[in-house]
């Protein structure tokens, strides 16, 4: 059992592959052009409207808020959008180097280590981030939540009460930080707070008291959090359920075994079946039990701790009375999946008596490899493509509903239809085959910026939407100048 010791070097290479492999993964977010839903809403409105107007403020996300104002201002263009996503694969892939420094300096082996931190940062929820501009922060929360935990874990181990408060309140106001920038990626706090826990030689009463400070740290630092959500809703009153707290506990119950936990154990593939799902499940559930050493009794504690940092790993979304199950809100409850599947490997390859890591790293690997497949599929196919194909569709129509007589300035409405780009995919389930002509405000942004690229000489105009003509249409509105 080791403590964690970031001061050992480790090689640059790890960093250099982790890169290497994002890029190849999510090419597409860098080669194409398009935007994905509110996107166009911050591209368009970014540099001219302040940051207390914004709705990150009363969802209690401060910091997502002012990251959202800088970046967008500075990318003018819709083209400039793959910059921002750029600074996202970056992300992942130092947060994929930090985990694996992480795994690495707790004895795990540097292979192992490294193709964890690798699926972990191409599944599901990650491949979000990278194809959404304006998620592409929440990789930065990560980053603060797992840097939260190395100066809790450092408070933890110290004994002189003023080191050990000083640093725990540095390690609720990184949490904090965190968490304004978007709650559920802060917990990724308990990703590797369970790295430490969940050691198969770990004394039951040291992984209690471990999980116990961990607790501690991140109920301060989401009670700080809700400060900032009530004095957000104070300057930016929006009434929303997402801000509401919930009250049915049996039906959220129901909600995270029916529909968050499943969605959790897809890793990186998509779409996936019920069978193979909950067969990931079983498989996880038995092997962490023999990963687990100790007495019978000592192992279920155990489990029980591990159980309840999955749960914990989603408290944002559980105590919201809105229930969302997208994949957005998932990053650390898929990622302790990940990693509690390894433990379990661990626990076969243990039971069995299987000295050789011959077999464990060609399972890895192998993984690691359908994970990359798979992420770049997705990426494109059902995030990529089908906002590529709309914002094509949007500047056809321009093109051919502007008519020079309107381009010198007579009023003209140009009527622009819906376009379904779900149905350019296969199926479109939660962000993946998802369009943003289903949300009418991103379609008007997306309008007024195409209009702006494809005639240059208006990009000055005021541009004006008639709301009452565009309700009476459905989806479909004019665009006046």
């Amino acid at each position: 059992m080791r403590s964690l010791n970031m001061r050992r070097p480790h090689p640059v290479g790890a960093l250099c592959a982790f890169l290497a492999l994002f890029l190849a993964s999510y090419y597409a977010v860098l080669t194409e052009t398009y935007g994905i839903d509110d996107d166009y809403d911050a591209l368009l409105y970014a540099g001219s409207t302040p940051i207390s107007d914004s709705y990150q403020i009363w969802e209690g996300r401060p910091l997502d808020a002012v990251w959202t104002h800088f970046a967008f201002s500075l990318a003018t263009e819709i083209e400039h959008l793959r910059y921002i996503r750029f600074v996202g694969i970056l992300g992942i892939a130092l947060l994929a180097w930090s985990v694996y420094l992480i795994l690495a300096h707790a004895g795990h082996r540097k292979f192992q280590a490294f193709c964890l931190s690798a699926v972990m940062g191409l599944s599901l929820p990650v491949q979000i981030y990278v194809a959404w501009a304006m998620t592409a922060d929440f990789v930065f929360s990560m980053h603060l939540s797992v840097l939260a935990f190395l100066l809790s874990n450092r408070a933890f181990e110290r004994r002189r009460r003023a080191q050990k408060w000083s640093l725990a309140a540095g390690a609720v106001l990184l949490l904090l930080a965190a968490i304004t920038i978007y709650q559920p990626s802060g917990m990724f706090f308990w990703v590797v707070a369970a790295v430490v826990l969940a050691e198969a030689d770990r004394p039951l009463r040291d992984a209690f008291r471990r999980f116990g400070w961990c607790l501690m740290i991140v109920c301060a630092g989401m009670l700080l959090a809700l400060a900032a959500l009530l004095l957000g809703e104070r300057y930016v009153p929006i009434d929303s359920p997402r801000n509401d707290i919930a009250t049915d506990f049996a039906g959220k119950a129901e909600f995270f075994l029916l529909q968050v936990f499943p969605n959790a154990l897809n890793f990186a593939w998509f779409p996936v079946d019920a069978i193979f799902t909950w067969a990931i499940f079983i498989i996880m559930f038995i092997g962490l039990l023999m990963h687990f050493q100790g007495a019978l009794r000592e192992r279920l504690w155990k489990y029980v701790i591990a159980a309840s940092i999955l749960v914990l790993s989603v408290a944002p979304s559980l105590l919201s009375r809105m229930n969302l199950a997208d994949y957005r809100v998932l990053p650390a409850l898929t990622a302790i999946v990940i990693l509690h599947a390894y433990f379990a490997l661990l626990g076969y390859q243990r039971r069995l008596r299987l000295r050789s890591p011959v077999g464990l790293n060609f399972i890895m690997g192998l993984t690691t490899i359908a994970c990359a497949l798979s992420a770049a599929h997705n990426v494109r196919t059902y995030l990529v493509i089908p906002h590529v194909q709309e914002l094509k569709s949007m500047r056809s129509q321009l093109r051919n509903r502007v008519t020079p007589a309107s381009e010198q300035g007579i009023s003209s409405p140009i009527m622009i239809s819906p376009v379904q780009s779900a149905s350019c995919t296969p199926v479109g389930k939660h962000e993946f085959g998802s369009s943003s002509s289903t949300w009418i405000p991103s379609l008007r942004s997306m309008a007024f910026l195409s209009l702006r690229d494809v005639f240059p000489e208006l990009r000055h105009a005021q541009l004006t939407i008639d709301i009452e003509s565009m309700k009476s249409l459905g989806c479909a509105f004019p665009i006046e100048w």
